[in-house]
C-alpha cells in the first residue's frame, strides 16, 4: 500500500523514536507523505524519562517506536509512560509473540512483530486517512499489504542483500546502528578510505543512492545479518 500524499497541514504528526539517528531518519523519509514527522533518535538519552519528555515535547498525535537489535530502550517502561500521558503508541520490530503481547499489555495500541518499514507506513497511512488503530485488547499482528510489485521489489531488495560480502554486510548493519564511517573503520581496524570503498561496493549492490536509502532498503524488508556478521562486527 502506498503512502497517500496530503497537504501538510492535514497530515498526523508522528513522532518516530528509536535508539538510531540514522534508522529514525530513514523511517522519518518513508512517512513524510502521510505523515509530519517529528524524528526522535534516543541515543544520546541518559534516562528512561529523558527518553519520555523527549518524545512528549514533539506533541504528536501518534508515537511510534521502532525497535531495532541490540537497544538499550526500556521499550515496556517507555510505552507505559507515553500511555500513561494519552499517547497514542506503535511499536514496530523484529519480535517475538511474548514481547508482542506484553507490549500490548503495556499499553501499545498496535504491534507490528516482525515486519519492516512498508508494514509500518501502510499503518499510519491508514490512521492518516482517518481509520482507528486497532485498540490493545483486541490487537491482532498487523500485516503488510502486498501488491505483485510490492513483493518483487522486496525479493529484489533481499537478492541484492545476499550479494553482500561478509565485509560488507558488517558495514551496514554498523550504519543501521547509527556508527559513523569513522567509528567503522577504527572498529574493524582498517582506514577510512577502506570503510567508503566499500560502502560504495554495498551501495551499488543495493542500487542505493545514500547510506541513507541503503539503511531504508535493509529496514523495510526486516533484514539482518547472520549471527556470524554479528559477532564479528
Amino acid at each position: 500500500m502506498a503512502a497517500t500524499t496530503r497537504s501538510p497541514a492535514s497530515r498526523p504528526r508522528v513522532a518516530v523514536a528509536g535508539q538510531f539517528r540514522l534508522v529514525v531518519e530513514a523511517i522519518g523519509r518513508s512517512l513524510a507523505p502521510c505523515a509530519r514527522v517529528l524524528p526522535v533518535p534516543l541515543e544520546a538519552c541518559a534516562s528512561m524519562n529523558g527518553a519520555r519528555d523527549m518524545v512528549l515535547r514533539t506533541r504528536p498525535d501518534l508515537v511510534a517506536i521502532v525497535l531495532a537489535a541490540h537497544d538499550t530502550i526500556d521499550v515496556h517502561h517507555l510505552v507505559a509512560e507515553l500511555g500513561a500521558r494519552g499517547q497514542r503508541v506503535v511499536v514496530a520490530g523484529q519480535l517475538g509473540p511474548d514481547e508482542a503481547a506484553e507490549l500490548r499489555g503495556a499499553g501499545a495500541v498496535a504491534v507490528l512483530e516482525d515486519d519492516g518499514i512498508t508494514a509500518l507506513v501502510a499503518l499510519i497511512a491508514r490512521y492518516a486517512a482517518g481509520e482507528s488503530l486497532q485498540p490493545a485488547a483486541g490487537a491482532t499482528r498487523a500485516r503488510r499489504p502486498e501488491p505483485a510489485d510490492g513483493r518483487a521489489a522486496e525479493r529484489r531488495t533481499r537478492r541484492n542483500l545476499a550479494r553482500l560480502t561478509a565485509a560488507e554486510a558488517r558495514i551496514l548493519w554498523r550504519l543501521m546502528q547509527g556508527s559513523s564511517v569513522t567509528e567503522i573503520a577504527r572498529a574493524h581496524v582498517v582506514s577510512v578510505a577502506t570503510v567508503r570503498s566499500q560502502i560504495r561496493a554495498l551501495l551499488a549492490k543495493l542500487e542505493a543512492s545514500s547510506q541513507l536509502s541503503a539503511v531504508a532498503l535493509a529496514w523495510q524488508v526486516g533484514w539482518t545479518p547472520s549471527a556470524a556478521v554479528v559477532d564479528a562486527a
